[in-house]
């Protein structure tokens, strides 16, 4: 739920750590977390803020934060003097903010 552009890794990564919590009071916590493209990225970072974290598999996620940037491209120019643009990622348009 929500517009895509005005979330950011931070965001996404404690959502990410806001579910799992819930998921623990509810059922227990969770030791396997999976994340995909830029949610893999995601899914390792929120895993070192969660003891019961046992394995992450991530698929088709960036290796490199320079990777992301790479398909900004032209973009980022556009983003930092409009403070947004579309991109690309995975051939889909994202809204991206600054």
């Amino acid at each position: 739920e929500g517009d895509f552009a005005d979330t950011n890794f931070t965001s996404n990564v404690d959502d990410l750590v806001a579910a799992a919590r819930y998921i623990e009071s509810e059922l227990g916590a969770p030791q396997l977390l999976v994340g995909h493209s830029l949610g893999g990225a995601a899914v390792l970072h929120a895993a070192t803020r969660l003891d019961s974290v046992r394995a992450v598999a991530t698929i088709g996620a960036p290796a490199e934060p320079s990777h992301v940037l790479k398909h900004i491209g032209e973009s980022r120019e556009e983003i930092e003097r409009l403070g947004e643009a579309t991109v690309l990622f995975g051939g889909q348009p994202f809204r991206v903010k600054r």
